[in-house]
């Protein structure tokens, strides 16, 4: 029982040192610890609060997980940790992953996840879910359904409307994107239902 109370007293402790630690900081800097902590600004902060509260962001655009915490800013979607995983394993030329709170955001990524969202993105990704292919949920999600699924349809593009046009897009596109100014975000309108949009180099298809 003493381990206990002894472990106990030294967590209280190291709780309150923390706390009036983290007081003293926010008071000489003006700044809130929170925005010290992750190395953003109280406005990107602000941003990516408004980010998880999208309707749709609240679950993983995937598998549907709650409270997803992480995303990937070229696609616009919030993504749960395992989820992120797979994505990362895409490779940055199809997705690039960024923790909601633990990483460096920029203005210009903030805004284009504000731009698309998990409705907006899966409305044209899972356009049409094809057997034998079927969407995750949480009580059939597994990192190997999950896997199958989010490379047919970030990869292969199984589920877009229509496919092969959207190909023909991104071949002719990606020629001309030999470089990009993160400052900016170039869209080339291509065809009547289609917008291709570059971000930070990668290509990405949304709803217009």
């Amino acid at each position: 029982a003493w381990i206990k109370s002894l472990q106990s007293g030294i967590e209280a402790a190291i709780h309150n040192t923390t706390a009036t630690n983290e007081n003293e900081i926010e008071k000489a800097s003006g700044m809130p610890t929170e925005s010290m902590k992750s190395g953003n600004s109280p406005e990107i902060l602000k941003l990516l609060s408004d980010i998880k509260k999208m309707p749709g962001n609240e679950i993983c655009a995937d598998c549907e997980s709650k409270e997803p915490v992480w995303a990937s800013i070229n696609l616009g979607v919030t993504l749960c940790i395992t989820c992120s995983g797979i994505h990362r394993n895409l490779g940055v030329h199809i997705s690039k992953v960024r923790s909601i709170e633990l990483d460096i955001w920029e203005l210009e990524q903030c805004l284009l996840m504000l731009k698309l969202g998990n409705r907006k993105v899966n409305g044209i990704y899972e356009h049409s879910i094809t057997q034998p292919h079927r969407k995750p949920g949480p009580a059939t999600s597994s990192l190997a359904t999950n896997e199958v699924y989010i490379r047919a349809k970030y990869d292969e593009k199984l589920f877009l409307e229509n496919r092969e046009y959207v190909k023909q897009i991104n071949r002719q596109n990606t020629l001309a994107a030999t470089s990009y100014r993160t400052d900016s975000i170039s869209y080339i309108i291509q065809g009547r239902k289609f917008v291709h949009l570059f971000s930070f180099s990668i290509p990405l298809i949304c709803a217009v």
